[in-house]
């Protein structure tokens, strides 16, 4: 469970309204938090305290909370499920940052850490300190991203990566 809050006194689960006619960014996000930031922002005279999603793929089950004594209605309501619909939780911000263990658990996972390793040997002296070295891994690192290329994989599948290495508490 992805858990974002403030103080929890009022949950309402907000269903995707398919008749919701506005116009809206593609936000792409990764969990509770940027959805939180991406509805404030959409939303500034919305009471948001925080974010509750229990399973990333089902939306029923991700739920907005609001100060007391607020619901959101007309305009409010239609730019808050517009803003959930159209958030994708499976696409990384290039800020997304995991530790090493995380990394190396996720790349093993895969079955790809043996050829990880066996690409990261054939480079440079630099880049296998870099490798060896680095407490944490960003989306977008160069070197994370010529491994991917090197490897065959695609954003969607470092994206995952990323996603399962998010994941793991070591």
């Amino acid at each position: 469970m992805v858990l974002l809050k403030g103080s929890q006194i009022c949950t309402i689960c907000v269903a995707i309204s398919l008749f919701c006619v506005i116009s809206f960014n593609v936000v792409a996000a990764s969990d509770a938090g940027d959805l939180f930031f991406a509805l404030k922002k959409a939303c500034s005279t919305c009471s948001i305290e925080g974010i509750t999603i229990a399973d990333p793929s089902d939306r029923t089950t991700w739920h907005v909370d609001y100060t007391q004594g607020f619901t959101p209605s007309g305009a409010q309501a239609s730019t808050i499920a517009a803003t959930i619909a159209a958030f994708n939780i499976n696409a990384l911000s290039g800020s997304v940052t995991v530790t090493r263990m995380q990394a190396i658990i996720a790349l093993s996972r895969a079955g790809i850490l043996a050829s990880v390793q066996s690409w990261i040997t054939s480079q440079g002296a630099e880049t296998q300190l870099i490798w060896n070295n680095a407490p944490n891994f960003s989306r977008n690192s160069t070197l994370l991203n010529a491994a991917a290329t090197a490897l065959g994989l695609s954003s969607a599948q470092v994206d995952a990566l990323f996603i399962t290495a998010q994941s793991i508490n070591p």
